[in-house]
């Protein structure tokens, strides 16, 4: 199920007259089950929103799926139970509102080691001293258990903020309850899928309050906001009062400042009384249930990756206002976007610093600026591997909470370092990950989940693309040749040759293919240039046609030229539609049609009221997303005869068919100096220098004229009209159109056709920045003749870097 969190829903409207945006999620039939949560993702606001109320769980399937005896229905059902924690601070105000009262009731439920309840304040009217944590929305709720009951609950941390070690005891902190861990994070795929099997294995263990689990900064009960807990929990037979506390004292660290947290050690630890559980009734006298390991192979343990990056996690000095918190010393947007290719396995290892050096000016020291940050990433999961360069063994059980494996994560707390209650001070902490890049293509973030250290920069995008086995690049022959199409995979190997309109059309064949999946290979399609309207759509996976249709009527009063065409998933389903737009003479149109060649939108003069001038030979089309809110956009070039303009058109506005939209301020833009040249187009993740980083680029060439066979990349922040709840929030941004690169692929003025994709090359500090390994690259396809088609990347600073001549035949 995806995770897009690029798209805002705006419009609305007013208190009087206000608007409404239903929103439709279909969840996929191969869904894995378990507890998720769901909360709004508008950058720089995403704290607050949560704060205010605006998240809630959500259970896909039955989180006791993998052992179906205790679901409901089953052969030994146990009752289950939801428990949604939060932190606030909820002030009390007379009526008139100018006297807030901020002795809240934190105090009230917390109680200190040597069983002092409540334990007091250090100043009972500061506002911390008023955190309230709550279970599903309640301060201390009471929850029953019959004695020697086993309940499974569902546990979720759902705030803003607000962290939370658990134990479960009776009033003197002792008799603790005994609990199997099931899983975290809602990962309970069972499903033997070999290396991406889900490997589950429970752990059994006691809930005590015991200090040295309440001081594991990465144990295995500490739910950090985004955690998700699903545990069996039994009573004991002897009926009485016993409570669910947490064992940070109130507060989001047991190292934090503040009026609940110890000085220094040995203060006595303090602990805050979540909910009361009272245990009462007739005995349950059934043997407590088992939870059998599921899938115990670990094969992803054992895998070897394709790729290793670092990442480093770290605060900018309070004295910079505001305080910046950042990943390898960059905020949200400047970072280089991590471009990850679908089934590589990739390994993390991700840092927590506190001394750390920016722009030449040393922040922080022992004890300063140093926070907790829990990373998470969408779209996935991953396993822990090590902690602080100690190895997670899956098949051992150790006496360190957090060394434990219980099931794949996607939230894991890079511990806060310069932890005052270990044994030696050190100012970094380190989180070593794996995963296996989940099949869902697109783009996606990674973020600390305190969200105000998001909102403040600690986050960057990632873009997902297909493997290399279903990659396709699709290269057409120009005009006067017969008419033939290339076709190569993710490695450069040639594939198939396609004569689409037969071995004696020679009107030109421009071509295009779509970024696919694992689950489904590239779709490819081409169009007549000149000479007919005709459009042919290919399967990636089998090389076999998928349909053929005649794209517009012929006009009887003027020479057929032929069509431009481009994929792009615009109806936000996952599967590619066709976008073809008109060379004829007179006003461009362009059509929107599905792979089976049914016509689904329909522009008749699709550049009125943006482009002017007249249009010879129509419009050339590409598309990607250049806005940054995950929908495809259709990019537009005038065609020869015509200046070499570009316009965009916002894909959102076309998937829901509202009227059409441009992206540029001002509308067009141009991409060269020849007044009658025209522009071909194309759309990439080609420059990862571009700021901000997670914005597409516009690639162009000149369809003829004296500056033909030159292809430039263009980042077109400063003229979009963005309306992504993404957006990168510094002054460091360009405020000009940019031209990145400009280079000549063939070395002369002859025109090429241009499109974006990836080949597998090796990733070194040039084009991706701390990261090692083999993977697709990111690059600009140019050709004249679709038999050597030149393949360029780009390095960090946007300069054209290991061009590769791929030479291909017209009789594979």
């Amino acid at each position: 199920m995806g995770d897009n969190v690029y798209p805002i829903i705006n419009d609305p409207g007013t208190a009087t007259e206000p608007n409404t945006m239903n929103i439709k999620i279909q969840v996929p039939k191969n869904q894995d089950p378990g507890l998720d949560w769901y909360h709004p993702h508008h950058h720089t606001q995403t704290n607050p929103q949560v704060y205010g109320g605006l998240a809630g769980l959500l259970l896909v399937g039955d989180p006791l799926d993998a052992w179906p005896q205790y679901k409901a229905g089953g052969s030994n059902p146990l009752k289950q139970r939801f428990l949604a924690l939060s932190e606030v601070n909820i002030q009390k105000a007379n009526a008139t509102g100018t006297s807030v009262d901020n002795a809240g009731l934190n105090q009230i439920f917390m109680y200190q080691a040597s069983n002092i309840l409540p334990a007091s304040c250090k100043n009972p009217l500061s506002p911390k001293c008023s955190w309230q944590k709550r279970v599903n929305g309640q301060l201390n709720p009471q929850i029953s258990f019959k004695p020697g009951e086993t309940q499974v609950w569902n546990i979720a941390s759902i705030g803003a903020f607000g962290s939370f070690n658990l134990a479960v005891t009776d009033s003197q902190l002792l008799n603790p309850w005994n609990a199997t861990l099931l899983t975290l994070d809602g990962n309970l795929s069972f499903r033997d899928k070999g290396i991406e099997a889900i490997d589950i294995k429970p752990l059994n263990m006691a809930l005590s309050a015991d200090t040295n689990r309440m001081l594991d900064l990465d144990s295995n009960t500490l739910l950090m906001p985004g955690n998700r807990l699903t545990m069996a929990l039994t009573a004991p037979k002897i009926p009485g009062t016993y409570y669910l506390i947490d064992g940070w004292g109130g507060c989001n660290g047991p190292t934090s400042s503040g009026s609940c947290a110890p000085a220094s050690p040995p203060s006595p630890q303090k602990y805050y009384i979540l909910a009361t559980i009272e245990v009462k009734g007739d005995i349950v006298n059934t043997t407590p249930p088992t939870f059998p390991v599921k899938n115990p192979s670990y094969a992803l343990f054992n895998a070897t990756p394709d790729i290793t990056r670092s990442y480093d996690f770290s605060i900018l000095a309070s004295s910079v206002n505001p305080v910046q918190f950042l990943v390898n010393n960059k905020i949200f947007g400047e970072l280089p976007m991590p471009q990850v290719q679908i089934e590589r396995i990739e390994e993390w290892t991700i840092t927590n610093t506190n001394t750390k050096t920016v722009n030449s000016v040393t922040n922080g020291s022992a004890n300063t600026n140093s926070a907790n940050h829990p990373f998470h990433i969408h779209q996935g999961n991953f396993i822990v591997t090590a902690l602080n360069g100690v190895n997670i063994d899956p098949n051992a059980t150790n006496t360190t909470n957090s060394l434990n494996y219980v099931s794949p994560r996607d939230v894991i707390n890079l511990a806060q370092p310069d932890n005052i209650y270990s044994a030696t001070l050190t100012p970094q902490t380190s989180t070593k990950i794996k995963f296996k890049v989940a099949d869902f293509p697109g783009k996606y973030v990674f973020h600390c989940h305190i969200l105000k250290h998001e909102d403040q920069g600690m986050m960057s995008s990632v873009l997902a693309f297909g493997p290399e086995k279903g990659l396709r690049g699709a290269f057409g022959a120009s005009a006067s040749v017969p008419g033939n199409l290339n076709v190569i995979n993710g490695t450069g190997t040639q594939i198939a040759t396609k004569y689409p309109f037969g071995k004696s059309f020679k009107g030109g064949i421009n071509s295009t293919s779509a970024l696919g999946a694992a689950k489904f290979f590239d779709t490819y399609a081409v169009g007549q240039a000149s000479g007919g309207l005709d459009v042919v759509v290919y399967s990636g996976a089998t090389q076999k046609q998928i349909s053929k249709f005649t794209a517009f009527k012929p006009n009887r009063h003027s020479p057929i030229k032929g069509v431009s065409v481009a994929l792009a998933d615009i109806s936000g389903d996952g599967f590619p539609e066709v976008i073809v737009g008109s060379r004829q003479n007179g006003k461009p149109a362009l059509r929107i049609f599905s792979t089976t060649g049914k016509l689904l939108r329909d522009y008749p003069n699709v550049t009125d009221g943006i482009m002017t001038g007249e249009f010879p030979n129509g419009i050339n089309v590409a598309a990607g997303d250049i806005d940054a809110d995950n929908f495809d956009d259709v990019i537009i070039g005038a065609g020869a005869g015509h200046s070499p303009v570009v316009m965009a058109l916002s894909g959102r506005a076309i998937a829901y068919d509202l009227p059409l939209q441009s992206l540029f301020t001002p509308s067009t833009f141009s991409a060269g100096s020849d007044p009658t040249s025209g522009v071909r187009v194309a759309v990439g993740y080609v420059a990862p220098g571009t700021l901000p980083s997670y914005l597409a680029n516009i690639i162009t060439t000149p369809e003829m004229g004296n500056t033909a066979g030159t292809v430039k990349v263009w980042n077109t922040y400063a003229i979009l009209a963005m309306e992504s709840g993404m957006v990168m929030s510094t002054t460091g941004l360009p405020t000009e159109l940019q031209t990145l690169a400009t280079y000549s692929p063939f070395g002369n003025t002859t025109p090429v056709q241009i499109a974006s994709g990836y080949l597998t090359g090796t990733l070194n500090s040039l084009n991706s920045s701390l990261a090692n390994g083999t993977s697709g690259i990111s690059q600009v396809f140019a050709w004249t003749e679709p038999e050597t088609v030149n393949a360029t990347g780009f390095t960090l600073d946007n300069l054209p870097n290991g061009a590769q001549t791929l030479t291909l035949s017209p009789n594979f």
